[in-house]
């Protein structure tokens, strides 16, 4: 009998890239030593989920657009189910 695979084992040995088009948010694959890089990691993974959930009011606060995200998000899966 095969067994479920779950999320957490599909992620494992999956690029930063791949990671990111799957919704995951994983901020220990890199080192943030350079000034500026958490920012543009940041930054790369919200502009992938405002398209995606069809965000256009884009805050400037990096906490307003998770927060941004994470409703539209849960709206989105609700209108899925």
């Amino acid at each position: 009998m095969a067994t479920a695979v779950t999320r957490h084992e599909r992620m494992v040995g999956l690029s930063p890239q791949d990671r990111m088009q799957e919704n995951y948010l994983d901020l220990n694959t890199d080192r943030f030593a350079e000034p500026g890089m958490l920012e543009s990691v940041l930054n790369t993974l919200f502009v992938r989920w405002e398209e995606k959930y069809g965000i256009t009011d884009i805050e400037e606060s990096y906490s307003q657009r998770f927060k941004n995200i994470i409703r539209s998000a849960h709206g989105w899966a609700i209108e899925r189910t």
